[in-house]
């Protein structure tokens, strides 16, 4: 089903008001891995990103965490993190990014050094 469409329009302030959107998270290629892309959602408020989910991993079914701060002049920096329903942590991705001209795209990598970026597409 494909995601609903988005109302909202992200501006680097730190006034800014709730905007949620689906944004897609890609997890780069490893050795034992394959590339793997999946919806999720987030919200920006004021300063801050926050989002969680539910994940099925090798690991078994997870929560993915999103939380972040976002800078006046929208640079973006944010930390994903992955746990079990017994709340202990299967691991997590630090990323960089901003926000520009109504979008947030940021890269960073797992622990182990596997790639990851999002890309949030947020429409009027």
């Amino acid at each position: 089903m494909p995601p609903p469409p988005l109302r909202s329009t992200l501006a680097p302030t730190r006034t800014q008001a709730n905007s949620t959107a689906r944004t897609q998270v890609c997890y780069g290629k490893t050795p034992k891995l394959p590339n793997r892309c999946y919806l999720a959602e987030g919200t920006v408020s004021g300063n801050k990103l926050t989002g969680s989910w539910p994940f099925k991993g090798k690991e078994g079914d997870l929560t993915v965490t999103l939380t972040g701060d976002v800078t006046v002049s929208g640079d973006v920096t944010l930390t994903m993190y992955s746990d079990r329903a017994d709340s202990s942590r299967v691991g997590s991705i630090h990323m960089t990014g901003a926000i520009r001209d109504g979008a947030l795209t940021a890269s960073g990598t797992f622990e182990r050094g596997r790639p990851a970026n999002l890309d949030w597409h947020i429409k009027p």
